[in-house]
């Protein structure tokens, strides 16, 4: 397996927390749904975007395995060998329908995860890579507030200023390979130690 390291774009996930993280997939069944995750096949466009909301009563079995994600999230990475500037990243990576977007949604609402960090932030990436509305679109689902800028510097300091010296939690649902991850990523060193940012990625990208 390749040093995470060196091949995640956002920033350093200790070695440890990533082999859990993969652990945990390889033998993770989908979630009994009745009304199923929107999982897509590689090449097809997925059509909607899905929210962070979820009706928790509609999904079954997926308890230890939030539990385990919840406890990769909440750890201090105080005593990490990364630097203060270094973001760890939890990637969720599996094929379409496996359930990685409703495991995000059930760790992303939990209790003991909206008091842990202070802000909060779910955006839908999707095949359509725009580094401005994804910016955007962070920015707006951490205010809660309505964004008019349009142009990347304005948009990345506003957010700078937003996540500066807060534990923040970003989720990145439905991720793809080919995205602008380093200009994107700019404005993430500035959150407190201890922030996190989950992804769900389709397929395998980093030769699990």
């Amino acid at each position: 397996m390749e040093g995470f390291a060196a091949s995640h774009p956002f920033g350093v996930m200790e070695e440890e927390v990533y082999e859990k993280v993969q652990r945990m997939l390889q033998v993770m069944p989908p979630p009994h749904l009745k009304q199923g995750d929107e999982g897509r096949q590689r090449g097809i466009k997925r059509q909607s975007q899905i929210s962070s909301l979820i009706d928790k009563s509609n999904v079954f079995g997926r308890g230890s395995d939030k539990e385990e994600l919840i406890t990769l999230m909440l750890v201090s990475n105080e005593s990490a060998s990364s630097s203060s500037k270094d973001i760890c990243v939890i990637p969720i990576v599996g094929i379409g329908g496996l359930g990685k977007t409703t495991l995000s949604q059930l760790i992303y609402n939990d209790k003991r995860v909206e008091d842990h960090f202070q802000i909060r932030g779910w955006v839908c990436v999707s095949e359509d890579f725009d580094i401005c509305r994804i910016t955007k679109a962070i920015f707006e689902s951490m205010t809660k507030k309505r964004c008019c800028l349009n142009e990347i510097d304005p948009l990345q300091v506003s957010l700078k200023e937003v996540l500066s010296c807060k534990r923040f939690l970003l989720v990145l649902d439905d991720v793809w390979n080919d995205c602008d991850w380093q200009r994107l990523q700019a404005p993430f060193s500035f959150g407190a130690k201890g922030s996190r940012i989950t992804t769900t990625n389709l397929g395998f990208p980093y030769r699990l």
